[in-house]
């Protein structure tokens, strides 16, 4: 009862300060520690307290200049590694995507005027009207003073409208011949609130907008069974048909095209949908390569060409199975999914994980417990089912079982066939190629992230990381990680939906106390050695691309040596042989060291950054559930600080270094947050925090 466990609470406790009180003397540093803390450091071999640093080379810079001894995490090296993912990635857009789009939508805009002025059947002059407005649309938003033509204006307006106030869930103006109240068309206009690091600058606004309309407005083969559906079906058909000959037979349309895409297939992966040039290839086999447009028509040919379209790859993500609160449960969600995007959103494995693992018609992943889970949700015509996936889905696919103990003992398994479907995401992926794991950087940090969430295979592990707690705590950062991951690449990601169917920082010991530094690295080896290969292909990929920017690739040379230091340390450590000077020497200014690389100089970041950027602290949108007009954000706070007990040839001593901070929480769709909103909610958001941090994490 309540008083048996309020007795053993505070025997516990006892038991803590007593062993504190016996074995505090035989540790070096231990007054560093803030007095709250001293009971789980000691029952843990590490604690973690709440900071209020704005970045966490603030914290290893108060480390020393207090002669304390370091203790590098990997979440200070990941942190770092997305700062040159996603300055490069800011780069790239700033010096040559934006002006690349500018140009390739202007060209876009004429051939499609050139399309319609051309059409003799009333039907193709209709759609290549259309098309017109959509590229005049696209054109608009990346250039205001664009000017729309009479001829299109209201629709091309009504578009911008619904953009503008990104409000939700709403029939797209431009699909005039569709049924209004039918799900295939409906947009979520929600998505256009420009969010990650496009906050910075108009452009960067600009650019998020136009992207965003390239990459989920659909064009689809066949959205139903029904025979208004697949009349529907056919027009879409055709639009996309002549987008992609509008393209294809514009060679310098064609260029630019590629030099938008193929650049951001390094950094986040291919699109989960069919490209113009896959179109392309079956338009030419059944139309021709004429320039003529009424050749499409003739329906049974355009009927022959979504055949062929079909057996095409499916995409894995549904993003855009947004649909009205009243709209009939669908099951034929392939069918609804299957559609021409002109530049698609990409395929990325945790958005296919979070796909998976919710309800997605069909009698799977409907709720068997008796509570309220943070997964379930009340599904119209369906009732409580698993409609919001969590971070901790991903690591549990990833072979964490902590994080799948989690996830049982908050209910989120009480699901029928979860099991039968986790164990089927955990065989896939365990059973993926090498190769996949390295295509693109985003699988290449989604691979170390798996990387950190098991422990290394040595025997000499530290006894800190002997603890149950602290498989919590990687398993923290790797969420942490992910959420950085997520907002750098929130424009390309293609994200999944549910379908309808405080004061000043602790401190120690105030009087100076003279102290002899050790300090110690995390010992995960592969990751630094990961990282370190990561920063290598991103410089090569850069010259690849032409993008010279010496003081960059200069950086990026310095931050895989870093990690290949640490990664040799790492191997020492769990070795257990001796550790020579120069390296502890080295390793008291490594934390500094790292945030002085990733300081760039004025001309490099102008236009590219904002004040935002001075704190660490981001969010980011991952998953979309209209019916209850929610989202799942995953959000990055103020570091925190870690003390952790070392015990080596060194002797005893605590360690401290900076961690992540990291929160998951429901958001009403139509707010989707800004990293600014986000970095002003302070302390309203210490509720967001995952309940089972408590282990490991004093207040």
């Amino acid at each position: 009862d309540i008083m048996n466990i309020k007795f053993l609470i505070g025997i516990i406790s006892i038991s803590a300060v007593c062993l504190f009180a016996g074995e505090k003397d035989n540790i070096a540093d231990i007054d560093i520690v803030p007095q709250y803390a001293r009971g789980k450091l000691l029952e843990n071999g590490f604690v973690i307290t709440e900071g209020y640093s704005k970045q966490m080379w603030n914290v290893y810079s108060r480390v020393e200049k207090k002669k304390e001894s370091p203790f590098i995490t990997t979440d200070v090296v990941l942190h770092t590694a997305h700062i040159f993912f996603d300055y490069s990635l800011r780069i790239i857009e700033n010096n040559a995507l934006y002006s690349a789009c500018d140009s390739l939508l202007g060209i876009m805009a004429d051939n499609s005027h050139r399309q319609y002025e051309s059409a003799n059947d009333e039907n193709i002059k209709n759609l290549a009207k259309l098309n017109w407005a959509y590229f005049v649309v696209a054109k608009r938003l990346i250039d205001p003073q664009y000017k729309i033509p009479d001829e299109i204006k209201d629709l091309v307006n009504a578009e911008l409208n619904l953009i503008d106030k990104h409000s939700g869930l709403s029939p797209r103006p431009l699909l005039t011949y569709t049924d209004k109240k039918a799900d295939y068309s409906i947009e979520d206009y929600s998505q256009y609130v420009p969010r990650g690091h496009y906050t910075r600058s108009d452009k960067f606004e600009r650019y998020f907008k136009v992207m965003m309309w390239l990459g989920r407005i659909d064009f689809k083969l066949c959205p139903g069974d029904e025979s208004r559906a697949k009349s529907d079906g056919e027009m879409m058909t055709i639009q996309a048909a002549m987008m992609t000959q509008a393209l294809e037979m514009d060679t310098i349309a064609s260029k630019l095209w590629s030099k938008i895409y193929q650049p951001t297939i390094f950094f986040v992966g291919k699109s989960d949908d069919p490209t113009p040039d896959e179109y392309w290839n079956i338009l030419t086999d059944i139309f021709g390569k004429s320039d003529d447009v009424d050749k499409f028509a003739a329906l049974k040919k355009v009927d022959k060409f979504i055949e062929k379209a079909r057996e095409m790859h499916k995409p894995k993500i549904a993003s855009n199975t947004a649909v009205m609160d009243d709209t009939p449960i669908r099951s034929d969600l392939g069918a609804m999914t299957r559609a021409f995007r002109f530049m698609g959103q990409r395929f990325i494995p945790d958005s296919y994980i979070f796909q998976r693992m919710v309800w997605s018609g069909g009698k799977n992943l409907k709720y068997t417990g008796k509570d309220k889970p943070f997964t379930m949700e009340i599904i119209p015509a369906v009732g409580p089912a698993r409609a919001f996936p969590r971070g901790l889905d991903i690591f549990a696919v990833l072979g964490s079982d902590e994080a799948l103990n989690i996830l049982k003992n908050d209910g989120d398994t009480d699901y029928k066939k979860f099991d039968k479907i986790l164990n089927k995401l955990r065989d896939e992926f365990g059973n993926l190629p090498d190769s996949n794991w390295v295509q693109n950087l985003y699988w290449r940090w989604f691979g170390t992230l798996k990387l950190l969430v098991k422990l290394p295979n040595a025997e000499n592990l530290p006894t800190f990381m002997k603890s149950a707690a602290w498989k919590l705590k990687n398993l923290y950062t790797a969420l942490a990680s992910w959420a950085e991951l997520r907002h750098d690449t929130i424009l390309y990601a293609k994200q999944s939906y549910t379908p309808m169917a405080k004061s000043a920082p602790p401190s120690g010991a105030t009087t100076e106390k003279k102290r002899n530094p050790k300090g110690y690295v995390e010992p995960y080896p592969n990751v630094y050695r990961k990282i370190a290969n990561m920063s290598k292909s991103l410089n090569t990929q850069l010259d690849t691309l032409s993008i010279n920017i010496p003081e960059l690739s200069q950086k990026l040379v310095e931050f895989g040596k870093l990690c290949s230091f640490l990664q040799n340390l790492s191997i020492r450590e769990l070795a257990g042989t001796r550790i020579p000077q120069k390296y502890y020497n080295r390793l008291r200014y490594t934390g500094s060291s790292l945030g002085n690389i990733v300081k760039f100089s004025p001309e490099l970041l102008g236009g590219i950054t904002s004040d935002t950027d001075k704190r660490m602290d981001i969010v980011a949108d991952v998953h979309s559930v209209t019916f209850v007009k929610k989202v799942l954000e995953e959000g990055v706070g103020a570091p925190f600080d870690i003390y952790v007990l070392i015990d080596d040839a060194n002797g005893n001593r605590v360690c401290h270094g900076a961690v992540f901070s990291y929160y998951e929480f429901k958001w009403d769709i139509s707010d989707r947050l800004t990293d600014e909103k986000w970095q002003k909610m302070g302390y309203k958001r210490d509720k967001f925090r995952p309940s089972w941090t408590d282990r490991f994490i004093s207040k």
